[in-house]
């Protein structure tokens, strides 16, 4: 029925670059140390006897005839400093240490922990092996064969470090470098903000709100626990009779519908790691994913699996009979007929369409959210039939900004309805396509600045939602659930 594109690399991971403005204490012109030389340095005293490396936040001590950096590899400011130092051989960089200090908030600190696998209350209990580098007490977390992390919080001087080391790693020469770290820490007496199982759950109310002929209405779905989450955009929905199911990657969560409240009933660990999850009318939930088995899922079970290679992010109609399966080119799509349990695939393509990052399927058309092709119009619904004959495209007329990423379209008799999870609106056009205009987050489910994560219909045409919503006392990001009635 829906589907948002998510990157191969993604899994919509955020990543900030930071170009070099501050300077190393002294240039030197080392000749380009070997991988042999480095472990030789990393046996005597020559390594802690060289050039140092001063910034606002850290020193580091390091043997130039072992050790180099680039000046666009080194970022020095008051408040965060960061190098990378690395051994090379004239060709490729054998190893290279990332080393940074930034003073602020502790929410990046946590999702690191999150993210390699940490438990934050066990940590914060003070749970778990810490290794002192330079003064602060860092955890662990080898990511690889040639990747390790080490991740500290300092909360008292709210100051986070991370250091970050790829290729070698067990080169004696890391150790080395390593040890020659100084943190120049300042306890200024800092608390940090509540952990989420000290926060405030997100709460709200149903609401109405009207946009020209439209008037629709939302209404929160409380979860008896809340879900605390540290994926903003990955989470997808389904409902099937009264219950709620919510994916999270490798993770399906089950809920009963009481009232206005979500109760827990079970969990299923998928065994992959699953993008997009689509319903249809019989009960079956169909999980795809660019890197997973397509499969239908149904009563607490893995159904069937299709083994089409063509098939990667698959959004299927509510029938369950027909989907299209997507990367990123309108030029190479397939359209997915579900017959007998099998699974049959042939080409179909959007050609006014360049770059595809979501795909909604109706039991009578197909939507298209992407860029347009020879056009700079910007993010732009194509609808096609379903038999792939394009209809018409819809945009945001007359707002001082266009649309900026639907994550879900649906129909009614009378109009179809965005989920524009950039713009954080929900947008109507008539069936002829004139634009009926967008409705504020903040106006119909009270929230602050959420992210559309994903959405389904059901056979009466309420629309359940899925969103991801900061607290207001930055505590956790909670995902939450809305139904939207009216449209």
């Amino acid at each position: 029925m829906k589907k948002k594109f998510l990157a191969a690399s993604v899994a919509m991971a955020l990543v900030f670059s930071l170009c070099a403005c501050g300077a190393k204490a002294e240039d030197t012109e080392a000749e380009t140390p070997t991988t042999e030389a480095a472990t030789e340095a990393s046996s005597g005293d020559s390594a802690t006897a060289g050039d140092g490396l001063k910034t606002s936040l850290f020193t580091v001590t390091y043997d130039d005839s072992v050790w180099s950096y680039e000046e666009d590899d080194l970022y020095d400011e008051d408040e965060q400093s960061s190098v990378t130092l690395k051994i090379s051989d004239g060709e490729e960089d054998k190893v290279n240490v990332y080393i940074s200090a930034r003073i602020g908030d502790p929410y990046g600190f946590r999702d690191s922990l999150y993210s390699d696998g940490f438990d934050e209350k066990e940590y914060d209990e003070g749970g778990y092996d810490r290794i002192n580098i330079g003064g602060a007490e860092f955890l662990k977390y080898e990511k690889s064969e040639s990747s390790v992390e080490y991740i500290a919080r300092n909360e008292g001087a709210n100051e986070s470090f991370e250091i970050e080391v790829n290729g070698e790693v067990s080169n004696p020469a890391v150790q080395t470098l390593l040890d020659g770290i100084t943190y120049n820490i300042n306890d200024i007496g800092n608390e940090d903000g509540p952990w989420y199982w000290e926060g405030t759950p997100f709460t709200a109310t149903a609401s109405d709100a009207t946009v020209g002929s439209v008037t629709v209405t939302a209404s929160p779905l409380l979860m008896d626990e809340p879900l605390i989450t540290h994926d903003t955009f990955e989470h997808q929905i389904g409902v099937v009779g009264d219950k709620v199911y919510l994916l999270n990657k490798t993770t399906l969560r089950e809920y009963s519908i009481s009232g206005d409240t979500l109760k827990f009933s079970n969990e299923y660990d998928l065994g992959a790691e699953y993008s997009n999850m689509d319903v249809s009318d019989n009960g079956s939930l169909y999980l795809s994913s660019f890197s997973a088995p397509f499969i239908e899922w149904k009563d607490g079970a893995v159904a069937n699996t299709f083994d089409n290679q063509d098939i990667d992010y698959v959004a299927m109609n509510p029938a369950g009979t027909m989907g299209i399966s997507y990367f990123t080119s309108g030029e190479e799509c397939f359209k997915v007929e579900i017959a007998d349990g099998t699974a049959t695939t042939t080409a179909i393509s959007f050609p006014e369409v360049d770059i595809i990052s979501n795909i909604t399927v109706s039991n009578d058309h197909i939507f298209v959210c992407g860029s347009p092709k020879d056009s700079d119009d910007g993010h732009t619904v194509f609808v096609y039939d379903t038999a792939g004959t394009f209809q018409q495209a819809l945009h945001a007329d007359g707002e001082n900004v266009g649309l900026g990423s639907v994550t879900y379209m649906t129909e009614s008799d009378s109009t179809f309805m965005a989920m524009d999870g950039n713009m954080r609106t929900v947008t109507f056009w008539n069936k002829d396509g004139s634009y009926i205009g967008r409705i504020e987050d903040s106006e119909l489910f009270s929230t602050n600045y959420p992210w559309f994560a994903d959405s389904c219909v059901t056979s009466d045409g309420t629309v359940y939602t899925v969103m991801t919503e900061e607290r207001e006392d930055k505590s956790a990001d909670e995902a939450i659930v809305f139904t939207i009635k009216g449209y």
